[in-house]
């Protein structure tokens, strides 16, 4: 059974880190083992820096960190930048403060980690999808920038292979690839494509929280709504909260700080 809830937003194990109820947002809760937070993104972190942070990822699991997105090929659309929304993608200072404030809210109730600045690299996200126990229960938060790109039709591809390769998601450092630099060989290029989110082992994911502008949006097909939000479901991941539009990075915040505030209440 796929399940979503829509985000209707106002526009004014890590390898170095050592309650069922009811709430008014209709989730059926169920005790958590861990919250991965992602939030206040460094996009444009150093090259050295991403490539320290990714080097334990590639010595101990290359095959699940491999890169295999189409990468940035000068389509990519982050929507226009409008100072104080989550579009473009200029460093989000309240996505830093949505991760500490819902990180204070769950300490000592769940294992919580939060991953900010350079951390917060797409290898270590892919890491800690396919480290994870499937019968772990996990909330995965990501706060970052989305992006799209108009899909090009390929020989013998289906629609829905077509629409992960034109959704995605950045993590630190990916100011580089939009900058057509050029990475050492294997470091990820921080756009996650849904082509990659799909093939990796959400099982343990029960709530993924997709904090971007759009991340509802898609092809719109007679099987539904085919984008990033399609391709988390296709990897496994249970509930998924996403957004219709373009959001205001502090509104989000503050949503971001009820919910999980009520959440933590149980």
């Amino acid at each position: 059974m796929q399940t979503y809830l829509i985000m209707k937003m106002p526009i004014s194990k890590d390898p170095d880190e050592g309650n069922n109820s009811n709430s008014s947002f209709f989730i059926c809760l169920s005790r958590y083992d861990n919250l991965f937070l992602f939030g206040g993104m460094d996009y444009k972190a150093p090259v050295a820096d991403i490539a320290k942070e990714a080097a334990p990822f590639h010595d101990i699991t290359p095959l699940w960190v491999l890169e295999m997105g189409d990468g940035f090929d000068g389509r990519l659309d982050f929507g226009r930048t409008e100072t104080g929304t989550r579009a473009g993608f200029d460093d989000l200072a309240y996505s830093y403060q949505e991760v500490e404030n819902v990180s204070a809210y769950w300490k000592g109730k769940v294992n919580t980690v939060p991953i900010t600045g350079k951390r917060a690299i797409e290898e270590r996200f892919k890491y800690l999808a396919m480290s994870a126990h499937p019968e772990e229960k996990n909330i995965f938060h990501i706060a970052t920038h989305s992006f799209t790109r108009e899909p090009e039709y390929s020989f013998g591809l289906s629609r829905e292979e077509l629409a992960f390769k034109a959704d995605g998601l950045l993590f630190s450092g990916a100011g580089h690839s939009i900058n057509k630099e050029r990475l050492p060989g294997g470091l990820n290029d921080g756009l996650l494509f849904g082509e990659e989110v799909a093939r990796l082992d959400l099982r343990s994911a029960d709530l993924v929280v997709l904090s971007a502008c759009n991340t509802a949006k898609g092809d719109d097909t007679l099987d539904g709504i085919l984008g990033i939000q399609r391709a988390f479901k296709r990897a496994g991941a249970g509930t998924i909260i996403m957004t219709l539009w373009k959001v205001n990075d502090k509104a989000t915040m503050r949503f971001m700080d009820l919910f999980y505030g009520r959440l933590s209440e149980g």
